[in-house]
Order: structure tokens, then sequence, then C-alpha cells
């Protein structure tokens, strides 16, 4: 509102500013309040950062670059982030893809008034992202951006009208995009609510996971023998936000079927994609002797031993290695977690007992040589549940094994809140 001409004596007033840019950079000013009431005028400085918006096409895919330099997005705690815009005459289903050999990709996707629709981070067997979403009619913004804030390089973003052929037939290594309608059979393991059903073979022992991403509605995934009909496994929201992952060891061979559901009220289904893929969920590369910076979403995919939301940090160790795992944030009350890659058992954690503050340190003693995994995941005491933080491992400083040992404790299998598991071994 416009200042009144008058102000009695302690009253306040609000004014409002509008930042409307016509080009991308910092721009700054400042607003000047003149007055009768003594040091006239008042000045408050302004600054805001313009985003150049480039446009996009569907159907024509972009390869470019993302820059350190570019301005701060709106997407993951305002990272570095090329903007486009792109305009819909009618609703339409749409897949967007990010892929880079380059960096992390993270990509978000907003309406006209920059109000987030959906976005991600990881998808399928690698650090590529992937959405798929019905829009109606309108204007719409991307945002490509990195994982860790500071990744730059050569990227494509594609965006293309989705075919979508029923459900049916799914491979490992395959993503299928989907609708669920009121119209679908009902479930078999999820009361009330119809489902889509993927039929798949195993001709060997096959660690699986299934991820089931939608922006229109609660997800909701099964894992049942297709012989019997028994349900093996089901999982409601361990993938990021209302998302759903199943990460199951060695399942046998045989014939089996992913349902697709709805925890929506209702039973109120839409578009969504579905991923099958013979590995454990993705992990970002950390080396021996590394040092690098990450941002954790308080929506990420729950871990299997930090089960908050967490990021997935992978190594390997070419002989028995004494390490030194240090997790710093300024943001957050951090927790750690170490894994066996091949099972995704919970080795150890640490909460902040041994980092200082609330940071956590985890050292252990002649660590055999294989595959770990590191999870990073905000400490259930602590009142942000995200933001950025630095990870660290080195080989020197681990006297002992220190924390808060727990064994097997967590990451056993398929465990965790909305999830149901049958013995395997």
């Amino acid at each position: 509102m416009s200042p009144p001409a008058t102000l009695a004596a302690g009253a306040t007033c609000t004014v409002s500013v509008t930042f409307t840019p016509t080009a991308g950079g910092v721009r700054s000013t400042s607003l000047f309040l003149s007055h009768d009431g003594g040091a006239s005028p008042h000045s408050v400085p302004l600054q805001g950062t313009g985003i150049s918006v480039g446009g996009l096409v569907v159907g024509v895919p972009i390869t470019t670059s993302l820059l350190t330099s570019a301005p701060p997005g709106v997407c993951n705690y305002g990272a570095p982030a090329n903007r486009y815009q792109f305009s819909l005459a009618s609703q339409t289903t749409l897949k967007l893809d990010l892929t880079s050999n380059a960096f992390d990709t993270y990509l978000c996707l907003f309406n006209s008034s920059m109000t987030p629709v959906d976005y991600s981070d990881d998808w399928g067997a690698g650090l590529n992202s992937h959405l798929a979403a019905t829009l109606n009619a309108g204007t719409y913004v991307i945002e490509v951006t990195s994982f860790s804030g500071s990744g730059n390089g050569t990227y494509t973003l594609a965006l293309n009208q989705a075919t979508i052929p029923g459900p049916g037939a799914i491979s490992t290594g395959q993503t299928r995009i989907g609708n669920l309608t009121g119209a679908a059979p009902a479930s078999a393991c999820n009361s009330g609510s119809p489902a889509d059903s993927y039929p798949f073979s195993l001709p060997s022992t096959t660690t699986l996971t299934i991820d089931l991403a939608s922006s229109a509605f609660d997800t909701y995934v099964c894992l049942r023998n297709a012989v019997t009909g028994s349900t093996i496994a089901y999982d409601e929201n361990h993938g990021s936000g209302t998302n759903s992952r199943l990460a199951y060891y060695n399942l046998s061979v045989g014939s089996y079927v992913i349902e697709v559901s709805t925890q929506s009220p209702a039973h109120v289904g839409g578009t969504y994609s579905l991923s099958l893929q013979s590995a454990f969920p993705p992990s970002k590369p950390i080396a021996l002797g590394g040092k690098l910076a990450g941002r954790l979403s308080t929506t990420a995919a729950e871990g299997r031993y930090c089960q908050d939301p967490a990021d997935r940090w992978s190594f390997h160790l070419d002989a028995p290695t004494t390490i030194t795992i240090d997790l710093t944030s300024t943001a957050f009350d951090t927790e750690v977690c170490l894994l066996d890659a091949d099972r995704n058992n919970g080795i150890d954690y640490n909460d902040d007992y041994s980092g200082g503050g609330t940071n956590s340190r985890l050292s252990l003693s002649n660590l055999p040589a294989g595959d770990y995994v590191i999870e990073v995941s905000a400490s259930y005491k602590s009142a942000n549940p995200g933001g950025a933080y630095t990870l660290t491992l080195s080989s020197s400083g681990g006297m002992a094994l220190t924390g808060n040992r727990r064994y097997n404790h967590r990451g056993t299998g398929v465990e965790g809140r909305g999830r149901r598991t049958l013995p395997r071994d």
C-alpha cells in the first residue's frame, strides 16, 4: 500500500515494493521516504536478481551448459540455475528428462506464479532427473540446476509429449509412464484403491529397486508373486515427498507383478512414472580423500539405515582401511550412517556425539575392502530438516569404532514405515 499522508506518533504502515526485472543479473536501488520528523529522507537499500528465461518448445531438446555463475534459482535452496519457460494451449501429458555426464542433475517445474509443481533429483539407475505430469493449459517454468549447487557443465533438457499405452509388462532398467484412473481393477494389496498392474520375470536372483512417482496423487506400490498372488512387500512413502520406493535384496527367480495404486483421498489417481532397476537405489560417488558439498532436501527419499530423508553417497576400498567420515552443516543437526553396498545392511551411525556441536563423525579402524554407502540425514532433534552440508571421507584419524553401533538394525531387507516383507534368505 502507499504510505498515508499523515502517520500518528508510534504508528506504522507497510510499503510494498515489486521487483520486475527486464534482464538477468543483480539490480540494486534504494527506497526513499521523505517526512517532516527529522533526518529526512530515510533510505532503504533494495536488491534483487533477475533470472533470464529461455524459451523451450515441446519436442525440441536443448543441449547447453550450466555455469557456477548462473543466477540463483528458486529450487534446491537457491542453487545456480538456468531457467526455461514454455506454454501449453490445452491440457497435455508431458515428460521432462534432464541428463548430464558432467554433473549430478536437479530439475524443478513451476507454474506461472512460481509455485512448485514437482521436482526430481535422481531417477532410475543413475544421477539424471525425470518428471512426468499432466498439465493444464498455461505457462510453466523449468529450472535446471545441480544437486550440489556447484555442479557445472554440459546437459541436455528434453520436453516431450508422453505416450501412455496403458499398463503392461515392464523389464528391469525400464521406466513406464501411466495414468491411474478409477476404472482400473481393484488393488489386491491396497484396499479400496484402483490399481494398474505391471508383470515381470526374473531369470536369476536379483536385487531390485522399484520407484513410483507422481505429482497428481499420493502413491502406493506393491510387489506380488504372479503365481500365488501373495503380497511380498509394499511401500507408501519411502520415495521423495509422497512417492514410493521399494528396495528388495536378492529376489528369487520367478514371475512377479508390480501394482500401482493410490493413497490420496477418494483414491484419486493421475499421471505417474514407474521405474524398475536391478540394483539398490542410486548413490552419488565420493572418493577416499574427497570433500564434497551437498544439499539435503526435506522431501528426499528416505534412507535405508538413516530412515529420515537422506542423501546416499558411495565409495570403494581396495584394502582394509581406517576411515573417518565427517558430516558438517550450519543449516541442520546432522546424522551420518554407514552401510555395506552389497546388502545395504547398517554398519554404524553417528548423530552429533563425535563431530563437534551438531556435526557428525564416524571413525572406523580397518574397514574391510569392499563397497560402501554413506547416508546423510538430519537428526530427529534438528529444528531444520535439511539444507547445505559438507561430507568428508578421509583415511586418517580412525583409532577405533566410535558413535552408536546398530549393526543390522535398520537396513536389513525392506524395512521401515509403510513396508512389509516376508522371509527371503
